[in-house]
């Protein structure tokens, strides 16, 4: 059970009424204060402690964990307008929630809670009653802004954009079906979207990502973007961890109809992976000099898995035991280090 509780609200509605509400909850109309989240929180269980020494070294004194609170972040939507926070905290903004959507039934609220790994609660209200609860086999869920025929291919886009910006690859939610809008014939990729009935007569479009294919496409179409992730490779939820299964079980052989431009970025980011470092001038030279001696396709094939004993394998492990001198962690891409 986690102790601390990540919440994301997600307000929309007329102008007026959003603008009325941010104002309240800035100007602690309703009893907020700086760094405190922007609803009361329902605290569950007692709060994160730390026990810190007075500057004698005798008596202690017990000090709370401060929540976290990100926004409140606005957007202009085609009705109105939208207003987002995030929250951590040691307990839940559920009950808060709930009894803003039913005192201001005009806004429509979304809710979507974690409070333990591997379980996120998304609940919805419009018209001031709850219209949809989902419970979600995830850590998290990124909350979509809905729009005019929204497509599915658009929220796919935006998810992924929003990974690559936080390392953080996260199923998304839109109230809507935008499996539905424009054509049927999406390239889902690595996204399975299910559409949930809400009770209101709408629908929600739910949509998880496998990480290891999304990963794999993301090496193949844009390896110089997902390198930018290596440093961030500890984020919950990182892409980069599924790296050592997509480069031995998904790409050895995927290297086919990519240009020389593609296949060198693609080595240089599993070089990079596999000497425990960020992408920077010293690999980026160490891969161009292999490159210059031996086929771009051969380096990248065995940058990425290849176990066959070629020249180019060779040349790849005495690069990346070079690339290592001073570096710990050491992983040979497809086999042991040497």
């Amino acid at each position: 059970m986690k102790s601390t509780t990540r919440s994301q609200i997600v307000i929309t509605g007329p102008r007026s009424s959003v603008s009325e509400l941010v104002v309240a909850l800035e100007s602690e109309e309703l009893g907020r204060t700086p760094c405190t989240p922007p609803l009361p929180i329902d605290t569950v269980t007692a709060p994160k402690q730390r026990t810190c020494l007075t500057p004698s070294g005798t008596a202690p004194q017990v000090e709370a964990e401060p929540p976290r609170v990100t926004g409140p972040t606005l957007t202009t939507t085609e009705t109105g307008l939208e207003v987002r926070y995030t929250v951590e905290a040691d307990g839940s903004s559920a009950r808060a929630v709930e009894a803003l959507a039913t005192q201001v039934p005009e806004l429509t609220v979304i809710l979507a809670e974690q409070q333990e790994t591997d379980l996120t609660e998304l609940t919805a209200y419009r018209g001031g009653r709850r219209i949809a609860a989902v419970d979600c086999a995830c850590n998290g869920i990124v909350v979509l802004p809905s729009r005019h025929q929204l497509t599915l291919q658009e929220c796919i886009v935006q998810a992924s954009e929003r990974a690559l910006v936080t390392g953080s690859l996260l199923p998304f939610a839109v109230l809507d079906d935008v499996r539905g809008n424009g054509t049927l014939r999406h390239d889902t990729g690595a996204w399975n979207a299910t559409v949930i009935d809400c009770t209101d007569g709408t629908t929600l479009t739910l949509a998880q990502p496998d990480p290891e294919v999304w990963t794999a496409r993301m090496v193949l179409t844009d390896a110089r973007a997902l390198a930018d992730l290596l440093p961030l490779q500890a984020a919950e939820e990182s892409p980069i961890d599924t790296l050592s299964a997509v480069f031995d079980d998904l790409l050895p052989y995927a290297l086919f109809a990519r240009d020389a431009y593609q296949l060198r970025d693609i080595a240089v980011l599993a070089c990079a992976w596999a000497t425990g470092r960020s992408v920077d001038a010293e690999v980026e030279e160490a891969v161009a000099e292999l490159c210059r001696r031996l086929p771009v396709r051969a380096v990248a094939e065995a940058a990425i898995g290849s176990d066959e004993e070629t020249p180019a394998r060779e040349a790849l492990i005495q690069t990346l035991n070079r690339l290592s001198t001073d570096q710990c962690g050491l992983r040979v891409v497809g086999g042991s280090a040497s």
